[in-house]
């Protein structure tokens, strides 16, 4: 497909649909509305599993990253010589073994609890009602087109199942109303990762 500037908001819509009319002979949706373009896939349990795919994914980085400079460390603390420090070498190797046992204890705690997402259901809401879809115009305010598998969530929007787990890696309230709807929030589930220093 070719790049095409657009001159003006009417030749930028006009590209979307062109755009959109391709995705659609390529197998997938995208949404032509001004306010946002999304493609998606035609396949809804890739969605629902790639964010969770994406913790676990992250959550072993860290636990390799907080493996790697084990050894460096040891090394360093040791030192060329050990038997001229010796004491203070192994009340160093202690401390440092104890607080990264910590945060390996931590890390692999971490790592359980993301595969228990990977496996567990999620649930948002519960399948909306035609009625429910009706009211809400029988199109979802995410992706601007018409429903598919539709979820009513607690504040009683309706949305599409596949553009509720796109938006719920990312925030946990109602992308309308605002409304709470998952407690906790799960990092890395958009494919962001950690941007901390491994200091030890």
């Amino acid at each position: 497909m070719d790049v095409v500037p657009a001159s003006s908001a009417c030749d930028l819509q006009h590209l979307l649909y062109l755009f959109a009319a391709e995705c659609e002979a390529a197998g997938m949706r995208i949404s032509t509305s001004k306010s946002e373009a999304m493609v998606l896939s035609r396949k809804p349990m890739e969605c629902l599993l790639q964010g969770k795919f994406y913790l676990v994914i992250e959550e072993l980085s860290q636990l390799f990253r907080a493996l790697v400079p084990i050894q460096l460390w040891y090394k360093y603390i040791i030192g060329e010589d050990p038997s001229t420090s010796y004491f203070l070498g192994a009340v160093l190797i202690i401390i440092y073994s104890l607080c990264k046992l910590f945060d390996l204890c931590g890390r692999i705690s971490a790592i359980r609890k993301a595969v228990a997402i990977l496996c567990s259901a999620q649930s948002y809401g519960v399948r909306a009602s035609s009625q429910q879809c009706s009211e809400a115009g029988d199109t979802c305010a995410i992706c601007q087109s018409d429903f598919r598998d539709p979820v009513a969530l607690l504040c009683q929007h309706v949305f599409c199942e596949e553009c509720l787990c796109l938006w719920f890696d990312r925030e946990r309230t109602c992308p309308l109303c605002r409304t709470v709807v998952i407690e906790t929030l799960r990092c890395w589930k958009d494919g962001t990762t950690s941007a901390h220093f491994q200091i030890y």
